[in-house]
């Protein structure tokens, strides 16, 4: 599970370089903010994240093998509510 203390602060490539060798892409960059964003709205409207979930698709398929992978191999970033 990935735990560092900067992922989630507004600082993912920080995070992503301090805490083991991961792909540090500007198009992973970007996608974790706006996957941080999408959470987060999540939680007021559901129709608003939805959208921002299906404009992220263009980002999500831009990626890397190498990027996606890391994506994947993460334990779930769904906040507590």
């Amino acid at each position: 599970m990935f735990t560092h203390p900067d992922f989630f602060s507004g600082r993912p490539r920080a995070a992503l370089e301090q805490s083991r060798p991961v792909p540090t892409t500007k198009r992973l960059e970007v996608y974790v903010h706006l996957e941080r964003a999408m959470l987060a709205i999540d939680r007021l409207d559901e129709t608003i994240s939805d959208r921002l979930r299906d404009l992220m698709d263009s980002v999500w398929n831009d990626l890397s093998d190498e990027d996606l992978a890391w994506l994947n191999q993460r334990a779930s970033t769904k906040p507590k509510r």
